[in-house]
């Protein structure tokens, strides 16, 4: 068994200035995407799917595209009907979440302007952005943090037949999060039985 995909990683517990601008915005904090870094919505969605939320390209022309993989919300009920519906609805329709010739390659992140189509399409992440756009009047200034301070983790190891339960689950969840340490005590993260993450020296 293999858990794949990174793991988003902070290494502070603080989340109290996080949740008040949250809570400020309406139940929703996003980060800006960072690869590729500072492009807007425009130029990484398929022109079709902007059809299906009855919102006109344009309105994403300087829309700063958000990183749909570090999202904090609250369970409310605007959420759920202006950001969740839509966006779950997207996802479930063919032509909204997958255009017509929408691809993942070949991008094109240098065209000029920026706003204009990259020919790469971000699928769910995408939807997620111009659903948010619907939801604040494409003003990304009340649910947008100005920087990512998320690290990517490495991809977790697999889990051997050999090994009791317990030490699989902690050999399947360990993280290296930095390179710049000896190697006898390098951060790691583990990932316990109630999904709450601990750090931990290892020598």
């Amino acid at each position: 068994q293999e858990t794949d995909g990174p793991w988003m990683v902070h290494r502070s517990n603080d989340m109290s200035e996080w949740s008040r601008r949250a809570v400020k915005s309406g139940g929703v904090l996003t980060w800006p995407l960072m690869k590729p870094q500072l492009l807007p919505t425009a130029a990484l969605t398929h022109p079709n799917m902007f059809t299906f939320f009855h919102t006109p390209k344009h309105n994403y022309d300087f829309h700063q595209m958000s990183d749909a993989s570090t999202v904090l919300v609250y369970n409310l009920p605007t959420v759920h009907k202006e950001l969740m519906k839509p966006w779950v609805g997207c996802a479930l329709t063919h032509n909204c979440i997958s255009p017509i010739g929408a691809q993942d390659t070949g991008c094109r992140y240098d065209k000029k302007p920026l706003f204009r189509y990259s020919g790469c399409h971000h699928y769910d992440e995408s939807a997620f952005n111009v659903a948010l756009g619907v939801m604040f009047d494409q003003d990304t200034r009340p649910y947008l943090a100005p920087t990512n301070p998320f690290t990517i983790a490495s991809k977790t190891h697999p889990i051997s037949d050999d090994l009791p339960e317990e030490d699989s689950r902690d050999l399947s969840s360990r993280e290296i999060l930095s390179k710049d340490v000896p190697t006898s005590h390098e951060d790691q993260i583990l990932r316990q039985p109630d999904g709450i993450p601990l750090t931990r020296q290892v020598g």
